[in-house]
This record gives C-alpha cells, sequence and structure tokens, in this order.
C-alpha cells in the first residue's frame, strides 16, 4: 500500500520495524521520574534546618528513602542560604610549612587569586562541605569524640595533600599543614551603624580541623581533631609573626593569604613592625576597633 499514510507508517518504524515514538508507558514513566526527582528536591529545601527554620519531624521521615539519591547527584542542598535568612559563610585557613623554614597561610576561597566566577566556585566548594563536617564551637561533645566527622576528616586529608602540592616544591617541599574551618559572619544592622566592614577581623569564628602531614596523615589523636579552639585574635598573631618572619613586603607575600589579614596590614603596616611594648594581640585589637563609629 502506498500514500501519505504508509509513508507516515514506515517514518515511525524507522529500521528494522522499530517504532521511534515512545509508547504511553515509557512516556508515564519518564514523566513519574522527573515529577519524584523534583520531588525529592523540594523535600531537601523543606528538610534542610537552618537560621529561624526547624523542618517538621514529618517531613524529615518522609525525606529519609530519597536521602542517598540526592546525596549521590549532589542536590542535597536546601538553599537556606539566600535572603531572608541567610547564614554565615565558610571559607579554609591553612597554615603551611616548608622543610627550609617559613610559614605562609592561604584562604580558600580567595577573590585574589580567583577573579573568574566558576573558578570562585570550584574553591567554594571544598570550604562548604568541610564546614559542614565540624561541630559548633558551641555545641557539647562527649569526652574523648572528634569535633570534626570521618567524612570531614577524609575531606582534611585530602585538601592538607592538594595544599601540600601546590605550594610545595621538589627543592622545598612542604612538611606540614594547619587546617582550619572558619565561618565568616554577616554583620547585624548595629554592626554596621558602628562601622564595621564585611571583612572585619571580629566577623570571622576559626574552628581547627586539624594538623596534616604531606601525605595527608593526621599528626595527632584524631580524638583530639577539632578540640584546639584558638581565638580569631590569637589566630590573626600567628600570621602575622610569619609575616614579620618572611621579611618580604606586603606585596610580594603570597595572593593567597586571607583577605582579612592583607587589609589589616593595608591599614595597619605598623603592626608586623617592634611595636611600643603592648602585647600583640592587644595592638591588633586596637586596629580592628579603631574603625568603630559612635552611631
Amino acid at each position: 500500500m502506498s500514500g501519505p499514510t504508509s509513508i507516515r507508517d514506515e517514518a515511525q518504524r524507522g529500521q528494522g520495524g522499530v517504532p521511534r515514538v515512545l509508547g504511553p508507558k515509557v512516556k508515564a514513566g519518564i514523566s513519574l521520574l522527573i515529577v519524584a526527582h523534583f520531588a525529592a528536591m523540594l523535600l531537601m529545601v523543606g528538610t534542610t534546618e537552618g537560621g529561624r527554620y526547624t523542618a517538621p519531624p514529618l517531613l524529615q521521615k518522609a525525606a529519609e528513602p530519597v536521602m542517598p539519591y540526592v546525596r549521590f547527584l549532589g542536590v542535597n542542598s536546601g538553599y537556606r542560604f539566600f535572603a531572608p535568612d541567610p547564614g554565615p559563610a565558610s571559607l579554609i585557613w591553612a597554615r603551611v610549612e616548608r622543610a627550609q623554614g617559613g610559614a605562609v597561610w592561604v584562604e580558600y576561597p580567595s577573590r585574589e587569586r580567583q577573579t573568574w566566577t566558576l573558578a570562585y566556585q570550584r574553591e567554594l566548594y571544598p570550604a562548604m562541605l568541610l564546614g559542614a563536617q565540624v561541630a559548633p564551637g558551641d555545641m557539647v561533645m562527649a569526652p574523648g569524640r572528634p569535633r570534626v566527622s570521618e567524612v570531614g576528616l577524609t575531606y582534611a586529608m585530602a585538601f592538607a595533600r592538594r595544599l601540600a602540592r601546590l605550594h610545595g616544591t621538589a627543592a622545598n617541599p612542604v612538611t606540614r599543614v594547619e587546617l582550619y574551618s572558619v565561618s565568616h559572619a554577616i554583620r547585624m544592622p548595629q554592626q554596621v551603624r558602628s562601622g564595621w566592614d564585611a571583612e572585619d577581623l571580629r566577623l570571622y569564628f576559626p574552628a581547627s580541623v586539624g594538623t596534616y602531614s604531606a601525605e595527608g596523615v593526621p599528626l595527632g589523636a584524631a580524638a583530639s581533631i577539632g578540640h584546639d579552639r584558638r581565638g580569631i585574635l590569637e589566630l590573626a598573631e600567628r600570621m602575622l609573626r610569619d609575616v614579620g618572619a618572611s621579611g618580604a613586603p606586603l606585596q610580594q607575600q603570597s595572593p593567597d593569604m586571607p583577605g582579612t589579614l592583607r587589609r589589616l596590614l593595608r591599614e595597619y603596616p605598623e603592626l608586623t613592625a617592634a611595636g611600643d611594648g603592648r602585647p600583640l594581640q592587644e595592638r591588633i585589637g586596637s586596629a580592628v576597633m579603631s574603625r568603630d563609629v559612635n552611631p
């Protein structure tokens, strides 16, 4: 038989007589999979707690069956870092020691190093992943239990190996890496009125994630990881002492240096000098507070 009908039938069947058009059952199955995928994402939005939002227990129970699926695809974000209730940003600060002496401080992610948005996003994810695996500073932990999860410890070991490759050479290899997960808080209205800028040192809250060898092996007991809660002034003092020990001008310092420290040194270069007899932490605090204004 010839004619339009037979030509259309042949086009639909294709080679070997197999129909090219999907049947209604296949279409229905694909549609159900698409609906299930977006339903799983909506469950993640509804069950991710943050800020003032507490997830309903019934919704959390409903999300349990799809957790392996969304974790495998990496779509388990609750997107609660957007307005109107955004949370703090996560950073990684690291102190990298080399065999021939000297230490450099690096920050991930860094706008100084990565000006392209995509490259910056790639550096942002390790900081977010590691920050999510570190217990908050006000959380009470059982004796002998680390403040970093096993997943977080795996992240930290891998990141230490990466830093050792990036910042070491054959002639001067990296011997030791200290990692800190840093929470960068958002300014409150009163802080804005007082003159705080977005990189004010008082908005950073570091938490130690351990010390590692160049091979990523933890240097110390696993149970002690995360319990070293250094204050930001103490950490800033260590950074400034390392900068002063290098003897290099600020312009020649590593572009990976934490942005808040770089800005502090630009405004107060005298912090690396001998000083006026006061402790360095006190001088740092005075320099930071000198920006404050009375609203």
